[in-house]
């Protein structure tokens, strides 16, 4: 039976979820809610969505919603996905789970104790340019993993009312974006070692903050994990980066053209490149059917047919290894939101 999927808001990423749910048999929306009644009134007819809520709280009392896609700001996330668990809904959760660890323990807490299906939305885990990395890894054909390097940033402009600058929402590319090469160089490390992921041992951070705007417009930090292997990951709220990740061993490398969501929100080939030591380099297509929202919710709709409450793609250890060294990155640089104090 398809997933019932509620909206719990209505910006430009559920508008991206929507259109991939359009791709797939696996589940459709049935309601949508935003805090302005009219903003979710027109979503739902832009989708064709039977239900429409004015505030989020009905959304989550909503009888016919099986599961909820949780995409407010992530200041907002905690709040909400501890309701949504107390009311028996499955949540898939957008990136970052929450602002800190504090707040992701609890709400991994809140789907333990109410037995529902959770996962952090990291879409890119779904795509199967991941299988094809894990597979040319585990099998040594660049050797010895020693170093990844990976970068998420873009430039918001000089606008600075958007979401992603604002620091009352918890903006910047640390947790905005910053969380992608964070979750992607913990679990190539876990690759290297046939594990699901790893988490560094150390974490030293630099960032660019302006004072009276407290967030962080461009940030790198190096990593360092057990038995050597390092990672370098930057990101951007305020500069266009190269959008890459490449993993170097000790016989050749592998790029990643396009890692964070493959060829986007629609069907279409991605590309790996294998360079290895005195060989030409080799490409390796990798075909798409659907946009990888379509393959998120496929993921996610088929653990909770299996009765299952984790999803193997981003599991319940995974998230808050991810948000630990997302809060070491920004301890080292000097950045919190004065909510957080």
């Amino acid at each position: 039976m398809a997933l019932r999927w509620g909206l719990l808001a209505a910006g430009a990423i559920a508008r991206a979820f929507a259109a991939g749910l359009q791709q797939t048999d696996s589940g459709h929306v049935v309601a949508v809610a935003a805090r302005n009644g009219d903003d979710a009134e027109q979503f739902a007819k832009a989708f064709d969505i039977p239900q429409h809520h004015a505030g989020y709280d009905a959304l989550i009392a909503d009888p016919d919603v099986d599961a909820i896609y949780l995409s407010t700001p992530h200041n907002h996330h905690a709040d909400w996905a501890i309701k949504a668990a107390s009311a028996g809904k499955h949540i898939l959760c957008e990136k970052p789970v929450t602002v800190n660890l504090t707040n992701a323990e609890a709400v991994i807490n809140a789907a333990k104790t109410n037995t529902i299906t959770f996962m952090e939305a990291f879409m890119y885990r779904a795509h199967p340019q991941m299988a094809m990395l894990r597979d040319i890894i585990t099998s040594g054909e660049i050797g010895e993993v020693r170093f990844i390097d990976a970068k998420h940033g873009f430039n918001a402009g000089p606008n600075f009312n958007l979401r992603v600058t604002d620091k009352t929402l918890a903006g910047g590319g640390i947790l905005d974006v910053g969380c992608y090469p964070m979750s992607l160089s913990r679990l190539v490390a876990g690759m290297a070692n046939n594990q699901s992921f790893a988490n560094p041992v150390d974490v030293k951070g630099v960032a660019q903050i302006v004072p009276d705007r407290g967030i962080d417009e461009w940030a790198a930090a190096s990593l360092m994990f057990e038995g050597g292997l390092a990672a370098q990951i930057s990101t951007a709220v305020q500069v266009a980066l190269r959008n890459q990740a490449t993993v170097f061993g000790s016989r050749g490398s592998i790029t990643v053209h396009s890692p964070w969501g493959g060829n986007g929100r629609q069907a279409g080939d991605t590309k790996l490149s294998i360079f290895r030591s005195g060989q030409s380099t080799e490409e390796k297509l990798i075909p798409l059917d659907r946009g990888i929202y379509a393959l998120e919710a496929d993921v996610f709709a088929e653990a909770v047919t299996r009765g299952s409450r984790e999803v193997d793609a981003m599991t319940w250890d995974d998230t808050p290894g991810n948000m630990a060294a997302l809060d070491r990155w920004r301890k080292d640089v000097g950045l919190a939101y004065d909510f957080e104090t």
